[in-house]
């Protein structure tokens, strides 16, 4: 790959966010319908379960940005491409944080001990199935999930991530970014 670094495309912070965004529709839409709809039977026409979606989404990618810099511009161009006024924005930035913290914190004990994956799978299915986004990881009582839906949360997890890694790496094959 370091060979054909030359063909690659220059582009900067801002239009590497901008192409993120792009990935994030189409992960949106393979999330919704690849896997909601058809492991977990959801109504993917729900408005609340497109908000926890696109969170996740954002979350997925995130975890393969390096700086945190590029996440705040990546958050930025998204509240920007939804027209979003500064009340909205704030809403937006307190809701990611809420959920990203469960995800962080169960990502985090999957990575220290693989047998762990169930939490991954138990803070989807209940922010997203269950539209509970208001529970914690951190502070408890956990979730009451069984032990297949965790599981069947888990492969979701782990087919999600791997389609993002995906479009990352498409993205990244093309361009080389300034600044990184």
């Amino acid at each position: 790959m370091g060979l054909f670094n030359f063909i690659k495309k220059k582009i900067s912070l801002e239009d590497y966010a901008e192409l993120l965004l792009e990935a994030l529709i189409d992960l949106e839409k393979r999330i919704l319908q690849d896997f909601l709809h058809r492991t977990f039977e959801c109504d993917v026409e729900d408005e609340a379960l497109k908000y926890e979606v696109r969170i996740f989404s954002l979350w997925l990618i995130t975890l393969r940005i390096p700086s945190e810099k590029l996440r705040d511009i990546l958050h930025d161009t998204f509240c920007t491409s939804i027209g979003a006024n500064q009340e909205v924005k704030e809403m937006f930035y307190q809701d990611i944080d809420r959920r990203y913290r469960n995800y962080f914190t169960a990502y985090n004990m999957w990575i220290k001990n693989p047998q762990n994956g169930h939490m991954i799978g138990t803070a989807i299915i209940e922010t997203m199935k269950n539209l509970n986004p208001n529970f914690s990881l951190e502070k408890g009582p956990l979730p009451l999930i069984g032990a297949m839906e965790a599981h069947k949360g888990f492969l979701f997890f782990t087919s999600t991530f791997e389609l993002s890694l995906k479009m990352i790496g498409f993205i990244k094959d093309k361009y080389t970014v300034e600044g990184l």
